[in-house]
């Protein structure tokens, strides 16, 4: 069986008295659940802002995760720890497009020209460096660039460069460089986190009930892409998702592809950086660290990695269904 308790807690973690979700306990094997993809998005720059897939494009998922998601990382000169948008918020505002066509980056950001950056590896001159990804020492390969670490520099006013894992990148499976973890990228905790709407429009009502009438706090408006997913889930038909349900769910497929659930995403103050604008706001987390908590820890959506060999053809796309258990 499966226990799972949601509680309300205030900000130093203690339980107070009102329960919003209740004491679930299931078997995962009675659970079946009919939901399809609404929207995939993959974040090519960690911690700048997502590029969404285009509606109905099939995205491949290789053994790292979705194609192109978080393979560069902005880094620091002296530093081994990627540049993060807890500490550089106008991140938010480098916004990524990925040519198929001509297998390249394109960066935009207010005030700046177009950067196109190549994602072939043979294309960019590369040397090997290290970084750290949570508390990991991991390796990877600086894009020597003058052209692009000017532009980055400029955008967000502190001097960096960009770095990759090469292996990720368009043929990049035959590099020399074996430098990053040998199933993900550079994100977090596993290889996609997954979302629902259902969960995202619960945490929009708790922070208008939690709101003083007069507060503008009341009428803010957190959609799913606040919480940086890369598949937002919605309802199918009237088999209605409950908030949070997804916590429970221990398998997920995606069309033909199968994921096994890695646990909830442990939240941190960079949700509540607006994705739109850069600025520092106190919700979502505010709210999510008062009312959702699992094992005291702050939680929003579910981590996915993929289970058997998946094949270079399968991917997912928006529309595709989804059945939990």
């Amino acid at each position: 069986f499966l226990l799972y308790q949601f509680r309300d807690y205030n900000m130093s973690g203690s339980a107070i008295s009102r329960l919003p979700i209740d004491t679930m306990e299931i078997s995962p094997t009675a659970l079946s659940v009919n939901a399809q993809v609404d929207k995939v998005i993959i974040y090519p720059v960690k911690s700048c802002h997502g590029w969404t897939v285009p509606s109905g494009t099939s995205w491949p998922v290789t053994r790292h995760g979705l194609k192109y998601d978080r393979v560069f990382v902005l880094m620091r000169e002296h530093s081994l720890l990627p540049m993060q948008q807890k500490q550089v918020p106008n991140m938010a505002l480098i916004r990524p497009r990925v040519d198929i066509d001509k297998s390249t980056l394109v960066l935009d950001a207010p005030g700046h020209e177009l950067l196109e950056i190549s994602l072939r590896p043979e294309d960019l001159k590369l040397e090997t460096t290290e970084t750290q990804v949570c508390s990991t020492r991991v390796r990877a390969v600086r894009v020597r660039s003058d052209r692009i670490s000017l532009w980055l520099s400029s955008v967000l006013s502190v001097s960096c460069y960009l770095a990759c894992e090469p292996r990720l990148l368009e043929s990049g499976a035959n590099t020399p460089h074996n430098s990053c973890y040998p199933d993900k990228s550079f994100a977090n905790k596993a290889q996609i986190l997954m979302v629902t709407q259902e969960s995202s429009r619960q945490v929009e009502q708790w922070i208008a009930e939690d709101a003083a009438p007069d507060d503008a706090t009341s009428r803010i408006r957190v959609g799913p892409m606040q919480y940086r997913p890369n598949i937002i889930v919605k309802s199918l038909g009237t088999d209605m998702i409950k908030p949070f349900e997804e916590l429970k769910w221990k398998l997920v497929h995606i069309g033909g592809s199968r994921f096994a659930v890695a646990g909830p995403c442990r939240r941190c103050q960079m949700i509540s950086i607006d994705q739109e604008s850069a600025k520092k706001l106190k919700e979502p987390y505010a709210t999510l660290a008062r009312r959702m908590r699992v094992d005291g820890k702050v939680v929003f959506g579910i981590y996915l990695n993929a289970t058997g060999s998946l094949l270079s053809t399968t991917s997912i796309k928006s529309g595709a269904t989804i059945n939990a258990a």
